[in-house]
């Protein structure tokens, strides 16, 4: 006859086998079979003991759901050629789920020559990530430079929200990704790796600007030097 404590002697072969893989997922599914594998041992005894099958009912609830969790999180995740294209270029080092979420907080555009997606000494609301290389960056009539594709066009604003001291503005028909800062910050307190990986990508989009322009002061430094001469 099959003894009941045999059911937890199996119980507990299982959770050293939960303890003992690396992936999250299989230990909680290891510990949910656990503790459903070591029901028959409480429920056979001389005196049924509920107390130690509601405390595994609670075990068994909150690893169920933590899979069931894990698995919606884990699914495959389909981005359309647009999205892809910027996670590949600029959130990488997001989830593509959690991109996925952020991109659909926005809304696509497309500018034709000329349109202004940041004003001179207007806060940013929106940050707009391009397709291609079609932003210039402008002071009065000056063009300073160029955003590259993916670069996020009003990044800074999520570190300094004042008025912004440059315009961009479209060179010529293109397609954007335009998100609300708010409605960004708003999802950001929600989920704090969220709002930690966004912002290592804004410092990171800032940095490259930062390379970018000491690049061009470098430019001109020598084009003026020759010029001199």
């Amino acid at each position: 006859m099959f003894e009941p404590q045999y059911f937890l002697h199996i119980a507990n072969i299982v959770l050293v086998i939960a303890y003992s893989v690396k992936d999250i997922m299989w230990l909680r599914i290891f510990a949910l079979s656990a503790s459903l594998i070591g029901l028959p041992y409480y429920y056979f005894q001389t005196t049924v003991l509920w107390e130690p099958i509601g405390w595994s009912a609670v075990f068994m609830t909150i690893n169920g759901y933590h899979v069931c969790r894990l698995w919606l999180e884990r699914r495959s995740v389909n981005l359309t050629p647009d999205e892809a294209r910027l996670y590949d270029l600029t959130f990488f080092p997001l989830a593509r789920r959690r991109f996925r979420d952020l991109a659909r907080l926005g809304y696509w555009d497309d500018l034709k020559a000329g349109d202004v997606l940041i004003r001179l000494d207007r806060p940013a609301e929106h940050v707009a990530v391009p397709l291609s290389e079609s932003i210039d960056l402008k002071v009065g009539e000056r063009i300073l430079g160029r955003f590259a594709a993916g670069a996020i066009v009003g990044a800074g604003a999520f570190f300094d929200p004042h008025r912004m001291q440059f315009e961009a503005v479209a060179s010529e028909p293109c397609r954007v990704l335009r998100v609300p800062i708010d409605a960004i910050r708003r999802h950001a307190e929600r989920d704090d790796q969220l709002a930690r990986t966004l912002e290592r990508i804004a410092r990171d989009d800032l940095a490259r600007k930062l390379e970018q322009v000491i690049g061009l002061a470098a430019t001109l430094s020598n084009e003026s030097a020759t010029a001199s001469r």
